[in-house]
């Protein structure tokens, strides 16, 4: 009896030990799929308005503390083709959306909390911009070489053409779309180019990282995502 009564003792500790390592996955598992759903949401979410949106290069972007795009931002601002405005950004551990000045949550902070939410926009500049000029009409300041009318046509018939610009140089000081092409001249100058729009589509690089919320410290799982999305408006 003694015998039986130690070997029952020791299955029923090893199967207690089993059964608790199990639960403690399924609830691992299911903190881990409320957070990979809060995600999805919130990434679909803001692919598709990129999607069919294009990017408020106009938009003041100093959330990271540096005003203009730089490097990675911290909101993101896009307007789709009927005017509408929408704003991406992250407050108080929430992804919100500011539409049309009317804000709102994605997520909900009891559920899921937003670590980093971050936007790297490319081109940093408006590839739609066109830098052009004819003997009517030249750029605002720091938009041709020295600020005067140089231009690639010129026929007197009121027709713009791009302006010409110095690769050398500070290019945000020669060209207002901060693209100097040294080859569109066909290498009839090294010392001088053209100042083209970007030949890109704007695109947004976006990086979303959630924690899970509730349970113990060690059921909590920090989850990062990331996803290039392109903007399907074409305006040129």
């Amino acid at each position: 009896m003694l015998v039986v009564l130690g070997i029952f003792s020791i299955l029923m500790v090893v199967i207690v030990n089993v059964f608790l390592l199990a639960l403690n996955s399924q609830r691992q598992s299911s903190l881990r799929q409320q957070t990979l759903a809060n995600l999805r949401y919130v990434a679909e979410t803001i692919v598709r308005k990129i999607r069919t949106s294009e990017i408020d290069y106009s938009y003041v972007y100093d959330g990271d503390g540096e005003t203009g795009i730089a490097g990675f931002e911290q909101e993101l601002s896009l307007i789709d083709q009927d005017g509408n405005n929408y704003i991406f950004y992250l407050s108080g551990g929430e992804v919100k959306l500011l539409a049309n000045g009317q804000e709102s949550a994605m997520t909900d902070v009891n559920e899921v909390k937003i670590v980093s939410l971050r936007f790297y926009i490319d081109p940093v500049t408006n590839p739609f911009a066109e830098e052009r000029c004819n003997d009517s009409l030249k750029p605002a300041a720091n938009g041709c070489l020295n600020n005067t009318i140089s231009c690639t046509v010129n026929d007197n018939s009121g027709l713009t053409g791009f302006c010409i610009c110095n690769p050398d140089a500070d290019v945000l000081s020669s060209c207002g779309t901060q693209s100097c092409d040294d080859a569109a001249l066909g290498g009839a100058d090294d010392n001088l180019g053209l100042c083209l729009p970007f030949d890109v589509q704007p695109r947004v690089t976006m990086v979303l990282g959630f924690e899970s919320v509730g349970g113990k410290p060690e059921d909590q799982k920090r989850i990062f995502l990331q996803t290039t999305t392109s903007s399907r408006v074409y305006k040129r």
